[in-house]
This record gives structure tokens, sequence and C-alpha cells, in this order.
């Protein structure tokens, strides 16, 4: 497990791959997120597992290169942070991008630098957990934005030991036309579901829900996928 170095005195699913250049719009709920954890250990939380897969080297070593800079005394959101930063702009959407390939584990979205929202989450909790920092998954179902029906929807739950609480992060990027400017701290996800046919799945799972494991599986390419975009979780 990677620690930070002690210092001695330092969308949305349809929307086009976010630029590293991009600044910051809004990070996490700080708010208690209402989703129940499906495990009371926080051990299990930490797991690494096929699909999150965080002592993978390359995940390893980006996870040193990331909090290079953090000092171990800092304050955890400071941790959190840096990862959120580096999946949401340095980690583009697979629909905006020209790669066909489709990652699954958090080593293979690294890898492609592009993924599909579910993979972006599990990179982003390999990130997390490679520090120390226990992270889940969490789902919604929302409306489609050009078509009927709804979607799949994923996000990151994330334990912060110093407020003992679980907070919501979404790494699926900036929409377009929403203000860039510094994190504002109390807002919630970046879409809330609006009732009706929309909604947040009660639950924060310790490990990814095994219908969006076996999508990115058995897809042979991101074509295929793009014509079955889950509608929900099944029962």
């Amino acid at each position: 497990m990677v620690q930070p170095r002690a210092m001695g005195s330092r969308t949305e699913m349809a929307s086009t791959a976010s630029g590293s250049n991009q600044t910051s719009s809004r990070v996490w709920c700080p708010k208690s997120s209402t989703l129940k954890p499906d495990r009371t250990e926080l051990g299990r939380y930490l797991e690494d597992t096929i699909v999150i897969d965080w002592q993978t080297p390359a995940v390893l070593d980006r996870t040193r290169d990331l909090v290079a800079g953090v000092g171990a005394d800092e304050d955890e959101l400071k941790r959190v942070d840096v990862f959120f930063r580096f999946v949401r702009d340095e980690v583009g959407d697979a629909l905006g991008s020209e790669i066909d390939a489709v990652a699954c584990s958090a080593s293979q979205a690294l890898k492609l630098g592009a993924a599909l929202v579910y993979s972006r989450c599990h990179l982003l909790a390999a990130l997390l957990r490679s520090c120390g920092v226990p992270a889940g998954f969490g789902y919604q179902r929302l409306a489609q934005e050009a078509a009927e029906g709804t979607r799949l929807h994923g996000f990151v739950g994330v334990w912060l030991a110093r407020r003992s609480i679980w907070v919501d992060l979404d790494p699926c990027g900036v929409k377009p036309g929403v203000d860039s400017s510094p994190p504002q701290v109390d807002e919630g996800l970046m879409d809330p579901a609006a009732g009706g046919a929309e909604l947040t799945y009660p639950t924060l799972w310790a490990r990814p829900a095994r219908d969006v494991t076996d999508l990115l599986d058995q897809a042979p390419d991101l074509a295929t996928i793009r014509s079955r975009f889950p509608a929900g979780l099944r029962a």
C-alpha cells in the first residue's frame, strides 16, 4: 500500500473526453452519503481484486507519482482530490475517443487512457485503495439525454476517516456549459436522480455490480457496448 511521503516543511457518459488543461468544477458531496454500505468491515472496501487490481505495478506506480507532492500530515481530501482530478481530467470518456477497446479492470483503464464511466470508477477506486482509502461503488438509473428510456450510471463512494463519513464522487467529467469554477463543496452528484424512472440505488457495494463487469468482460469492442448499455441494475 502506497503511503504519502512526509514533507520537510508541500460527464456524463455521453460527453466528450475531458482535457488535462481543464480547470476544476464540482468534486464531491461533503455531506454524508445516503447510500448504505453492503459490508460492515471497511477492509472489504480496500480489497485488491481482478477488477479493482490496485496491486498491479502500473497502478501502484501511478499512485506514487500522484501523491508525491502530498504530505502525510495533510488533509485526506487533498489525496482524494489528486486521484479524482487525475481520473476526471486525464482518463477520457471512451465514448468521446477513437479507442474501440473495452477496459474493465483499473489497470486496463489506466493503460488505455480512456474508458467508460464504469471503468473510470474502477480506476478511481483502485487508486484510492492503494493509498489506504476505502472506496466502493454506487449506481444510478438516469434518463437518456438523446433517446427514450434510461441508462445505468456509476460513481464512487469514499470513506473519509477523519470525518467518519462516506461521500460520493462522480468522475464522469464536466458537463458542457457548466461553470469550471473552484470546487463547491455543497453540491451533490453530477446528475442527481430526478424521480420518476430515475433513481439512485441505495447500496454502496464493495465490488462492482456483476451486470457491469459481465458487460465489460464479454463485449468484444466498444461498438458492441454502444447498443447494449444497461438501462439499470437487474433485481
